[in-house]
């Protein structure tokens, strides 16, 4: 995969220096290699998800719940690190959470009190 990244990323090099042609032998290496450098990526893509399956439906069907649920959530779980979370310059979830409320409760209509408009809509 590193060999046709390399290849992928020298010929778009190349393919620069001679002023981005769109026909001719560098566009169609270009386009050659970009291709099965697209297919590598979406093959170790498959590859990587089959291991996965492989492994997660073979506890599964030994009935190994610790080892299936550990192994699903190593695997589909993505823990976020909350500490670098960062809005409007706050960063303590009571804040953030604050922060949140006072803007949709400056920006709230609530449409039902719109009598007028509301029998409008309806018509």
């Amino acid at each position: 995969m590193d060999y046709i990244k390399q290849q992928s990323t020298d010929i778009h090099n190349l393919w620069i220096a001679v002023g981005k042609p769109r026909y001719g032998y560098i566009n169609e290496a270009r386009l050659r290699i970009e291709s099965e450098y697209k297919l590598a990526i979406r093959k170790a893509a498959v590859d990587f998800e089959t291991s996965h399956i492989d492994e997660v439906a073979e506890y599964f069907a030994h009935k190994d719940i610790n080892n299936f649920w550990k192994s699903w959530n190593a695997k589909y779980c993505k823990h976020v690190n909350t500490d670098n979370i960062c809005i409007n310059n706050y960063q303590k979830a009571d804040d953030i959470a604050n922060a949140f409320q006072e803007h949709f409760a400056n920006i709230f209509v609530n449409s039902a009190n719109e009598k007028v408009k509301v029998h409008q809509y309806n018509e």
